[in-house]
Order: structure tokens, then sequence, then C-alpha cells
């Protein structure tokens, strides 16, 4: 899956610096509703909004890898008090009870049918 996203990630990147670059006319831009807009390259622009979704992509990115992350330290920290819990239960001392030997189990007798 990694491999897939570089394959589409790297041509579209590369695509489109190469139409910004070969677009370097001056587009008017308005920054809000009642402002004179000013002119910037188209470059500059594309540049931008690239740089723009390379940052939300790489955003919402790191807020799915935090669950993980969060969950992945919190069944560390279960893991941890269970191997505390199994060490404490075989360390324990033997009690009178434990010595008495377990109830037998039946023995089966298996019968083949021909």
């Amino acid at each position: 899956m990694r491999y897939l996203s570089w394959m589409i990630t790297i041509p579209l990147t590369v695509l489109s610096v190469l139409f910004l670059v070969g677009n370097t006319g001056k587009v008017a831009v308005h920054y809000w509703i009642n402002t004179p807009p000013f002119d910037v390259p188209l470059y500059a622009v594309g540049l931008a909004m690239l740089g723009i979704g390379f940052l939300a992509g790489a955003m919402f990115i790191s807020l799915s890898y935090y669950a993980l992350r969060h969950k992945h330290w919190r069944l560390k920290r279960r893991l941890a008090r269970l191997e505390e819990e199994m060490d404490g239960l075989l360390n324990a001392p033997r009690t009178a009870e434990d010595e008495e030997e377990p109830p037998q189990k039946p023995h089966l007798m298996l019968i083949r049918h021909r």
C-alpha cells in the first residue's frame, strides 16, 4: 500500500510542478472579500496550494496515527500488568490445597468399528 501511494504521489507532484513552472503569468488574487486584488505569479499560487495540500494530508495522517499510538501504548501497559500478575502467580508459595493430587481422569477405551 505504501508503494502504491508513492507511485501515485510522486508523478502527480512532478506533473504539478512542471505545470506550475510552465505557467509564469500573473493572476489577480483576492485575499479577502473587500480587499483589493494583488498580482501574483500563477506558479506561486499553485505551489502554495500544493504545500497546503501536503500539510493538510500530513495533519490528517498524523491524527490517525495518534489513535494507533495511543492504542499501542494502552495495550503495552496492559501486557506489562498481566506479565507482572503472571510472575506473581508463578512465584507464589504453594499452599496445602495446591499440593493435593488432582482427581484422575478416566481412561477411555477406543473401539474401532469396521
